[in-house]
């Protein structure tokens, strides 16, 4: 969603955000008692009001979590272009999980496609 009171889209800063989400994402294991990845990303607004470093934590499977990552990586990197903040918001983190859903329902049909023709080439060729 566009900022209401945007009245241009800058472009550059748009593919800049697009570009470094496309490079190598690291993330990081949080030991016991949390055993799962996780990625510092962005600030968040605290209930202080101060902004204060977002930790995200991804789930315990590493290709999940660097998709997952990627994902939070775009939403943060355009979120002066599309939503005109300098911190997380409610806005922000719904978009970017949506988009991380879509991303995996995209690829898990890419899967199952390529399954099933494997599957109907072997047959044809019988």
């Amino acid at each position: 969603m566009l900022a209401k009171d945007s009245a241009h889209f800058n472009a550059e800063e748009y593919l800049g955000a697009v570009r470094q989400s496309n490079g190598l994402v690291a993330v990081n294991w949080a030991g016991p008692p949390i055993n799962q990845f996780r990625k510092s990303l962005g600030l968040y607004l605290a209930r202080d009001q101060t902004l204060k470093p977002k930790m995200f934590y991804l789930g315990r499977d590493h290709e999940r979590a660097v998709d997952k990552a990627r994902c939070m990586m775009m939403a943060w990197g355009v979120r002066r272009v599309i939503y005109n903040v300098e911190h997380w918001t409610e806005a922000m983190l719904k978009d970017a999980e949506e988009a991380y859903t879509m991303e995996n329902v995209y690829a898990d049909a890419r899967s199952i496609r390529h399954i099933l023709f494997s599957a109907s080439t072997r047959v044809a060729s019988s």
